[in-house]
């Protein structure tokens, strides 16, 4: 399905370009960074192409988040804003008998991430991340958005580029064929 004499099918692997029979699609993972705009770095997650013609490109967008950022979001009086409706409302559907304090308490001693609301979702990508940013101070990065997430106003607006072959592969993909 996917036009053989492109440029960007040439060099991909049977480990990279899979075909789903059932969905009849086929798609080639790249995860790979393709520009920082407004702060937030943007990773090409997939290509993919439908056998009825639909295709298009898939992204994730983090957030970088110091150590300093961390430390503020774990601080008790932040942690509790943070986590105070969450216990009204787990108090009054009848979910727990603890108080705010210890609520709160327990919630930051068995967090999933660096600390409350952190999402760390692509956890994989953040080493990579951490290179296209010159600040040392770095930790972990919070997703943020993808999906669908590019347009041509984004791949226009990168405040920096870091794969301009990715942003040409991705206008192929999103383009609209009207």
């Amino acid at each position: 399905m996917f036009n053989e004499s492109r440029k960007e099918t040439k060099n991909m692997t049977q480990a990279q370009l899979k075909y789903d029979s059932n969905l009849e699609r086929e798609s080639f993972k790249y995860n790979k960074p393709v520009g920082i705009k407004d702060g937030s770095i943007y990773f090409l997650n997939e290509i993919f192409n439908y056998k009825d013609g639909m295709k298009g490109a898939t992204g994730t967008v983090l957030d970088p988040v110091t150590q300093s950022e961390i430390d503020e979001n774990n601080d008790l009086d932040n942690a509790t804003e943070f986590y105070r409706e969450i216990w009204q409302q787990s108090v009054e559907g009848g979910h727990t008998e603890e108080s705010l304090k210890d609520y709160v308490q327990d919630c930051l001693d068995h967090q999933d991430g660096e600390y409350p609301g952190h999402d760390c979702s692509y956890s994989e990508l953040h080493e990579e991340g951490k290179k296209h940013f010159n600040d040392d101070d770095i930790e972990t990065f919070n997703c943020v958005g993808g999906g669908r997430c590019f347009n041509e106003e984004l791949l226009s607006s990168f405040d920096k580029v870091i794969d301009h072959s990715l942003i040409d592969l991705i206008r192929q993909y999103e383009k609209d064929d009207k």
